[in-house]
């Protein structure tokens, strides 16, 4: 019997990774002859959208809802954490994400993490009599680029200007800085960061460069958040610049410094969270995907992992995406397959998703017979 592995990532608009395993592996089930294949589901996340729904699909948890303010219970004031064991979990798309201020709608410049410190700090109020020894943090999809002053200003840290007014702590007023004060509040859980990219966070290469016009800075933007960005690195005294994580806008560039952390890359944590055990070499076929596919898919995205996990066996493997724009020479031994090519408009690819899934999985599975 031939192993599937269906691991997609989240289709951003569309639907979360969970429900996008759930309809390949429907449809592959509905497509192929019974009891030759054995489909194993396992969707992804690297630490951007769905980050919550996989960790508590993958533990059996739920998801909580909690408000940002004690004392109020309106749902439009609240934001969704989980408990599992003793680690609380928290998606930063979900607090600070895209989801709610897309281009050109949101400006970098003007927008802060402070919700994702408020979220950290009500979640260890909401769970505090339990015994939550470290706090899990998924990081991607967020609209915020400002190395994560804004969340550690929840906890004290304040930015001020020569004449010792505190700032703002938006990427916009960094140039403006002249002295920090440290966080004045601690925590003794550790803090986790699952990151979703591996590039650092200044340069050509780096976090506000790469990922900025995504998030709604155009050049001018990009060109001040970065020269803000090295005038706070040089008023903190941090030498090793060249370090610092470029992943959701550089949020845990500034924790590093003041609480206990870890940076978990999303390769790490789908071989041995995700994957739990399980092999490519114990595999047959292989179908990833995510909403957009390009050359970002292969700079530590949950999908390029996968396919660079699968890449030293000579495997089936498939690519199914919304858009491709996946670069010639990330190709090899790869099928993709592009959705969007189903329908007359993108709108209406997204519209129905489910359709297009379900067509691309048919092609799938007629390759798949066609090489047996």
């Amino acid at each position: 019997m031939r192993r599937i592995l269906v691991a997609p990532n989240s289709f951003k608009g569309c639907a979360l990774s969970p429900e996008i395993a759930q309809i390949i592996s429907a449809a592959l089930k509905l497509h192929l002859p019974e009891n030759s294949f054995e489909v194993i589901s396992i969707p992804l996340t690297d630490g951007g959208d769905g980050f919550l729904d996989v960790i508590v699909n993958l533990s059996k948890g739920k998801k909580i809802s909690i408000p940002y303010d004690s004392n109020t219970k309106s749902s439009d004031s609240c934001f969704f954490a989980a408990l599992v064991e003793n680690k609380l979990v928290i998606e930063s798309a979900l607090v600070i994400g895209l989801q709610d201020k897309a281009p050109p709608e949101n400006n970098p410049l003007y927008t802060s993490s402070k919700p994702l410190g408020r979220a950290i700090l009500r979640s260890l109020e909401f769970f505090k009599n339990e015994n939550i020894e470290e706090i899990l943090i998924g990081v991607g999809g967020t609209a915020t680029v400002d190395m994560g002053t804004g969340m550690l200003s929840e906890f004290g840290l304040k930015l001020l200007d020569k004449t010792g007014n505190e700032l703002k702590p938006i990427p916009a007023n960094f140039n403006k800085i002249a002295s920090v004060i440290p966080p004045s509040s601690k925590i003794k859980q550790k803090l986790k960061f699952v990151i979703d990219c591996d590039n650092p966070l200044l340069g050509v290469n780096g976090g506000v460069q790469v990922y900025g016009p995504q998030k709604g800075l155009n050049a001018e933007g990009i060109k001040i958040t970065e020269k803000g960005f090295r005038h706070l690195i040089e008023i903190i005294g941090i030498s090793n610049c060249d370090q610092l994580s470029g992943a959701g806008g550089g949020i845990a560039s500034l924790v590093t410094r003041y609480f206990p952390t870890e940076l978990i890359d999303s390769k790490t944590f789908i071989k041995n969270e995700l994957l739990a055990g399980e092999k490519p070499e114990s595999f047959d076929i292989l179908i990833t995907g995510e909403g957009k596919a390009d050359e970002q898919t292969f700079m530590n995205k949950a999908p390029g992992v996968l396919l660079e996990m699968f890449s030293a066996a000579e495997k089936i493997k498939f690519v199914l995406c919304g858009v491709n724009e996946i670069p010639d020479n990330k190709y090899k031994n790869i099928s993709v397959i592009e959705i969007s090519k189903y329908f007359d408009n993108f709108k209406d690819s997204i519209r129905n998703y489910k359709t297009g899934l379900e067509k691309g999985v048919s092609e799938i599975t007629d390759k798949i017979l066609n090489k047996i």
